[in-house]
């Protein structure tokens, strides 16, 4: 999972219970941070008026909803500390799994965590990622634009469909790859 659990849907709080129950139950689920994470955390942690306006401007609204209450300081502590866990990136052995993506212009770009989670120019950098495929969201683009970079074998692959942009054709869909065989599962939004 690439992160970006929260403040777009009707249920952050029921996503993240879910997500926390897989992993408890032995399930073997990867779950990275996506920058909507690293918002609440910083609103959390930080809660000058520039963590807190960031945040409130990109859903924290639905969040707080979710866990029905209006402060970011009464999310649960297993919650927050979820959040605090999660990784910025995951390496196997063909890919690099990031939310956003990676800077290669910094001499050390897996220690980047702002692009990791802002980035929105992606590219891939084989004295870096020594040919691995980098899989990110963050940016969207249509399900169509996915197949054709699938096709095509790129060693950039984003699987950002824009699930929460409804009235915009093409985009409205959840995406999962399959990376044994590049498979692409969608659902589409019906919560928005």
């Amino acid at each position: 999972m690439l992160g970006d659990y929260i403040d777009r849907g009707p249920d952050s709080k029921l996503l993240i219970n879910y997500i926390i129950k897989l992993i408890n139950a032995g399930f073997k689920v990867r779950v990275l941070r996506g920058n909507h994470e690293e918002m609440l955390l910083n609103a959390y942690k930080n809660p000058k008026l520039g963590n807190i306006e960031l945040w409130y401007n990109n859903g924290a609204e639905a969040t707080l909803k979710s866990y029905g209450i209006n402060n970011v300081k009464k999310i649960p502590y297993e919650h927050i500390s979820f959040f605090e866990k999660l990784p910025y990136y995951f390496e196997l052995p063909d890919y690099l799994l990031v939310h956003a993506g990676f800077d290669f212009s910094n001499d050390k770009p897996f220690e980047n965590k702002y692009a990791m989670l802002w980035e929105r120019n992606v590219n891939n950098n084989i004295k870096y990622t020594l040919g691995k495929t980098i899989v990110h969201g963050h940016t969207p683009e249509t399900k169509e634009q996915l197949k054709i970079d699938i096709e095509n074998k790129c060693d950039i692959i984003n699987i950002d469909t824009g699930c929460v942009y409804s009235s915009i054709s093409g985009y409205s869909y959840l995406t999962c790859l399959n990376l044994d065989n590049k498979e692409i599962f969608t659902k589409k939004n019906i919560d928005l």
